[in-house]
C-alpha cells in the first residue's frame, strides 16, 4: 500500500513539540503458518496394553491419504527395526501390528471403536482389534501356539506396506488419524502386551502431501486435520502528535483501532499457543524497538514498542521473549494496541511513518 502524503502546513507544529503522523500502514502477510510444527512433549499415556516403549521402526515413509467420497483411503510404509529382544521387552515375540488414533470432531479420540472396513500389511490382512481407551491395536494371534505364518509375523527388519480403510461416516467430522508401530508379545496372562514406537505417531489426513510423514509425540493431542481458516483485519493506526524529548504512551482502545484473528474450520486450533511478532520496513532502534521514519528525512527516526493486550494475554513487540498467546473460543479474539514512543529532543518536526509485518505460528 501506498503511503498517502500529509502535508506539513495540515499539522499543529509548536516549537517545543515535534509533530510526528504514523501514517496509515497496512499489515501484510498476517499469518505465516497455522499449521507449522506442533512439537508437543510425550506425557506418558496410562494404557494398559503399552507395556513399553522402543524403538519398533527406524521410519515412516510414503504417507498417502484419499477420499473417493464413500471412504478415507490411508496408507504408510513400515521400515521395521528387527524384532531383538531389547526391542521387546525381552520378552517373547507374536507379531507386528500398529495402534490407531481415530478421533470426533473435537479431536478427542474414540473410546475403544474399531472403525476400519478394511486392513492389510503387504496385502495380508489380519482380524484381530483390540481396543483401549483413545486407541484401537491391530496385530495377528497366535494359533494353537504356532507362530504367525505371513507378514505380521516376519520378526526381522523390513519395509511393510500398511492401508487400510475407514467410512465415510465414522471419520467425516475430523478426517485424519494417528499410527503408531507397535510389536505385540505373547501374552502371559491371556492379555495381548504391546512395546509401541517411541517417536510418536505418524498423522496422516488431508494436510498430507507428496508422500511426507509427519510426527506428533502426544497422539491424545492432534493438529487440526483440516487447516483452518484464519484472517486477521489490519488497523490503520494514526498516533498524532508526540512531543520531542518525552516519552509518550498511547493506547487505541476502539473497535477500529484493535487487532483481530477471525478463524474457523476446528476446534483444535483453541487448544494451541501461537506465537506473533512482526518485522518492520525501518529496522530496528539499538535498544531493540522499531523506528519510525521522516517521510522528508531517512536520517531522522523515532524508537517506538507495541503492546498488544486482551482479558488473558499481552504481549510486547519485538517479541524477543517469545511471548505466546491463545485464541479464544467463538471464532475471534481481538487485541488492543498500546504504542511507547520517545522522539529525542533534536528530531526535526514532520511526518513519520512505519510499515509493519506480522506473522502467527502456532507453538507446542
Amino acid at each position: 500500500m501506498s503511503i498517502n502524503r500529509i502535508l506539513l502546513n495540515r499539522l499543529a507544529v509548536r516549537e517545543s513539540a515535534t509533530c510526528i503522523k504514523l501514517l496509515r500502514r497496512r499489515l501484510i502477510n498476517p499469518l505465516g503458518s497455522f499449521l507449522a510444527l506442533v512439537g508437543l512433549l510425550f506425557s506418558g499415556e496410562t494404557l494398559a496394553l503399552i507395556n513399553s516403549y522402543s524403538n519398533v521402526v527406524t521410519s515412516y515413509s510414503d504417507c498417502a491419504y484419499r477420499f473417493t467420497g464413500f471412504v478415507y483411503v490411508f496408507g504408510v510404509t513400515l521400515n521395521f527395526n528387527p524384532a531383538t529382544r531389547d526391542r521387546i521387552a525381552y520378552q517373547t515375540f507374536q507379531s507386528r501390528g500398529f495402534s490407531l488414533y481415530a478421533y470426533d470432531k473435537n479431536g478427542a479420540p474414540y473410546y475403544k471403536e474399531d472403525v476400519l472396513t478394511m486392513l492389510t500389511l503387504d496385502g495380508v490382512t489380519t482380524n484381530n482389534a483390540l481396543g483401549e481407551i483413545g486407541f484401537v491395536s491391530y496385530y495377528s494371534h497366535l494359533y494353537a501356539g504356532l507362530p504367525v505364518n505371513n507378514v505380521w509375523g516376519n520378526a526381522n527388519a523390513f519395509s511393510g506396506r500398511l492401508e487400510f480403510t475407514i467410512p465415510k461416516d465414522k471419520i467425516s467430522t475430523w478426517p485424519a488419524v494417528g499410527i503408531r508401530a507397535v510389536n505385540a508379545l505373547v501374552p502371559p496372562f491371556g492379555q495381548g502386551v504391546l512395546v509401541a514406537d517411541e517417536s510418536g505417531i505418524v498423522y496422516i489426513g488431508p494436510s498430507t502431501k507428496g508422500g511426507i510423514c509427519t510426527l506428533y509425540n502426544n497422539p491424545l493431542v492432534p493438529p487440526p486435520a483440516v487447516a483452518p481458516k484464519v484472517t486477521m483485519t489490519a488497523p490503520d493506526w494514526d498516533l498524532g502528535e508526540l512531543p520531542a524529548g518525552e516519552e509518550t504512551v498511547l493506547t487505541l482502545p476502539a473497535t477500529k483501532d484493535q487487532l483481530c484473528f477471525s478463524y474457523e474450520g476446528s476446534t483444535a486450533i483453541t487448544n494451541q499457543k501461537y506465537l506473533i511478532n512482526a518485522t518492520n520496513s525501518n529496522g530496528f532502534s539499538p535498544t531493540g524497538g522499531y523506528l519510525l521514519k521522516s517521510l522528508e528525512d531517512s536520517s531522522q527516526t523515532v524508537p517506538y514498542t507495541l503492546t498488544l493486550d486482551n482479558s488473558t494475554d499481552s504481549v510486547s513487540l519485538p517479541n524477543a521473549q517469545s511471548r505466546l498467546f491463545s485464541l479464544a473460543a467463538g471464532g475471534r479474539t481481538c487485541f488492543t494496541p498500546t504504542f511507547k514512543a520517545q522522539p529525542d529532543k533534536t528530531v526535526k518536526t514532520g511526518a513519520y511513518s512505519d510499515i509493519l509485518t506480522f506473522t502467527v505460528v502456532a507453538k507446542p
